[in-house]
């Protein structure tokens, strides 16, 4: 009975054991095809993150804004305005994937000159330059949307030490001395994409906007003055101030020291903050068709709008602690002498600066409306210096010409509304132009013309910062730092 019930238990004992086989067997099996389809599944649902991320890619490029209405794409530009930041997810049987991504919102070119078509071309006499020479901020001296003549010659791969006779330190090959710059050039660090860069964009649907500014578009920054200085704009053109605390209808008004007196002694007298006229306050003033005149020593702030705008010579406009906003209507005369104005915005729809020894700083001048025109011509001044810098927007016509022993330190832009643009550095008889441009000119219409003399513009990366500084809408330079897409592969999977 010993033996029958051992034998027993030993059948038993490895009935369980080949069942332990079996049973490990088919539970391998279900774990691989289990892990298989886990795999299956991933893969479908990360294919399906990588098609929403290249759709989303694909919106910024061709929208240049961050992307709106996408099936399980989440998206936030980033305060500049520079950067999308896209979120994207995939998914397929209770599986999914998470991918992020940061991508530039373009154009954002960046040079000396930035021009979408240049027209016209020619330089007249001497040499004329444009330079981009930081080594911190390596991009190219001229850019434009075609081709121009006159230029692709006289590249200098590396910045030249000029002399006074003329010579560069850097000829085609990069080697010191010898090599005199003449003609039109363009000269760029060897680190730079080129010195100049023709071609770089396709001019008939490119919007150079957002290469200065954070709004993207002229639309975009219209409204942007509208809601951050109170302007109303007609089609382009200034036509006064939105809801001003005061609308009246004067002939004349003077403004000095802190007061404003408007026909028949009506006084309006800047405490600080405010415009007081009989115990009432006024932060925006509407003067209907009146000429407003400023002469001596000015320091109000605030916001004012009248038909015309005039200066007197030596006249001294320095808002105290706060900044001006001034509409001209109709036009904005800058053509006395001596005249010094800081922390200012003017908008007006023709302006004219004319006037000799001239100090601008923290002043922006914007024109627009059909057949108006910002208009610079044979003034000579200081127009903006380090940490002051100067903005010239023209949405109509722009104009800068014959200015002699002069600097501008800031930036031109012009609108893809505007009906022509002409740098005009010519003198006629002897003297040349020796105008010197520190910072960037940007111009997003068709119609522009280059008449050069002794006319050099130098990228400065500077300028455009301070520029940012004075005036919010202004981009900071980027200097090429967002010309990669920086992906973040940051993947989560759930079954």
């Amino acid at each position: 009975m010993k033996r029958k019930g051992i034998a027993l238990i030993s059948v038993l004992v490895s009935t369980l054991i080949v069942f332990l086989i079996v049973m490990a067997a088919v539970y391998i099996s279900k774990s691989g095809y289990k892990i298989l389809t886990m795999e299956e599944k991933y893969e479908i649902a990360e294919k399906q993150a990588n098609a929403r991320l290249m759709q989303a890619v694909k919106y910024v490029i061709s929208q240049n804004k961050c992307p709106v209405n996408l099936t399980d794409v989440y998206s936030i530009p980033d305060a500049n305005n520079q950067t999308c930041f896209i979120k994207v997810k995939g998914s397929f049987k209770g599986a999914f994937v998470l991918k992020t991504a940061l991508i530039p919102i373009k154009p954002q070119f960046e040079g000396g000159a930035v021009l979408k078509y240049v027209s016209s071309l020619s330089v007249i006499k001497g040499v004329s330059l444009f330079t981009s020479c930081d080594p911190s901020c390596p991009v190219p001296a001229l850019i434009t949307g075609n081709t121009i003549t006159g230029v692709a010659s006289y590249q200098y791969p590396v910045c030249p030490v000029l002399t006074k006779t003329g010579g560069g330190g850097g000829g085609a090959g990069g080697g010191g001395g010898g090599g005199k710059i003449t003609g039109l050039s363009a000269i760029a660090l060897t680190t730079a994409p080129a010195a100049y860069l023709p071609n770089a964009f396709n001019y008939n649907t490119t919007d150079l906007t957002s290469s200065l500014f954070i709004p993207s578009s002229r639309e975009d920054l219209i409204q942007t003055f509208s809601k951050d200085y109170q302007v109303k704009f007609l089609d382009g053109k200034p036509s006064g101030l939105i809801n001003p605390d005061g609308n009246f209808s004067y002939k004349s008004c003077n403004a000095t020291l802190n007061q404003i007196i408007c026909d028949n002694g009506n006084t309006f007298i800047w405490n600080g903050s405010a415009y007081i006229k009989n115990s009432e306050s006024y932060n925006s003033l509407e003067f209907g068709d009146a000429v407003l005149y400023f002469y001596g020593t000015f320091n109000g702030g605030g916001k004012l709008s009248a038909y015309d705008v005039e200066f007197g010579n030596n006249a001294i406009i320095n808002p105290i602690n706060t900044k001006l906003t001034v509409v001209a209507k109709n036009a904005l005369y800058l053509d006395s002498n001596w005249l010094a104005i800081n922390n200012t915005s003017f908008f007006a729809y023709y302006t004219e600066i004319e006037g000799k020894n001239l100090s601008l700083g923290d002043v922006m001048f914007y024109t627009g409306g059909t057949g108006g025109s910002l208009y610079i011509n044979g003034t000579r001044g200081i127009f903006g210096s380090p940490g002051h810098p100067v903005l010239f927007i023209a949405d109509n016509n722009f104009y800068l010409g014959r200015i002699k022993k002069s600097t501008i330190y800031g930036a031109i832009f012009i609108t893809d509304k505007a009906q022509s643009f002409t740098i005009d550095g010519g003198i006629t008889g002897g003297g040349g132009s020796n105008l010197v441009f520190n910072g960037t000119i940007v111009s997003n219409s068709l119609q522009a013309t280059l008449i050069l003399k002794r006319f050099t513009l130098n990228f400065n990366k500077t300028a455009i910062a301070d520029l940012s500084k004075s005036f919010s809408f202004v981009k900071p330079p980027f200097c090429n730092q967002f010309i990669k897409i920086y992906l973040i592969n940051t993947k989560t999977s759930l079954f």
